[in-house]
């Protein structure tokens, strides 16, 4: 999505002067790419915020299905009411970082861990650059200043800034954590788990207890039938010498018979 959201945007004025965003707004004209940008994004944000109840739950769960709430709400809100240039540069400075760190991860799957610490090391510089200068320091900024000059203070208005904001927050919430995994990689030299997550092997790890459960169950199960086993072989082999007493106390009986 990130090549497609380029490729949408970069002949666009306002991309590369994010304060034309705001101006002679609300007359701004939706072009085809960029409905079927918001659409496809609308669709996968959807998709993902159901589709989190189903998966492995995650330490940063109700963070996660916080923001994928708030990225539609801002999706749907902004195609509204035709705030649609500043959100489809939102959305194109959320997909430049993700690129990275599903390649970074990608290559920890495959133990390819020199390659994943190098894309991790891009993905941290890409996301401080994306999510903690440009979008508070660009795009906050400019619909909080210019917002009001071209029409005032509106109910749009505090609504939309409210969305980034919440946004932002999430940002710095999510930095914390990769912050973590940078002193995790500078300390160990190995990339571990998903800076979005701080249970990312959490998958791994229920997979593991369900096979040492399954393990121990089979090994009780083979204890006991053994012990069944020894049970009838004890069994069978008292029988064996009750019968040669039988036998010989038979023998002697008859023996006994014949001398009267």
């Amino acid at each position: 999505m990130f090549l497609y959201g380029l490729f949408a945007l970069y002949d666009k004025s306002y991309f590369w002067d994010v304060k034309e965003t705001m101006l002679n707004y609300p007359y701004h004209v939706l072009t085809p790419e960029i409905h079927w940008y918001y659409m496809v994004q609308l669709g996968y944000y959807t998709a993902s915020s159901i589709w989190i109840f189903y998966e492995v739950k995650r330490s940063d769960f109700k963070v996660l299905l916080g923001h994928h709430i708030s990225t539609v709400s801002l999706l749907v809100f902004s195609y509204l009411t035709n705030f649609h240039r500043i959100g489809a540069i939102v959305l194109l400075l959320h997909d430049i970082a993700d690129c990275w760190m599903e390649a970074a991860k990608i290559c920890k799957y495959i133990n390819k861990n020199l390659a994943s610490e190098v894309l991790f090391s891009i993905f941290f510089v890409v996301w401080i650059a994306t999510r903690l200068t440009y979008f508070p320091f660009w795009v906050i900024w400019t619909t909080i200043k210019l917002g009001p000059v071209e029409n005032g203070i509106y109910p749009g208005y505090v609504i939309m800034n409210g969305f980034l904001l919440v946004l932002q927050i999430l940002h710095i919430y999510w930095f914390c954590l990769i912050v973590k995994i940078a002193v995790q990689v500078k300390s160990h030299g190995r990339l571990f788990k998903d800076c979005r997550s701080e249970s990312e092997l959490s998958d791994e790890s229920t997979h593991i207890t369900k096979s040492n459960l399954i393990h121990k169950k089979n090994y009780h199960v083979k204890q006991t039938s053994l012990k069944d086993s020894d049970d009838v072989q004890y069994d069978n082999n008292n029988n064996d010498k009750l019968n040669h007493v039988y036998q010989r106390s038979t023998h002697c009986i008859q023996l006994d018979n014949r001398l009267n």
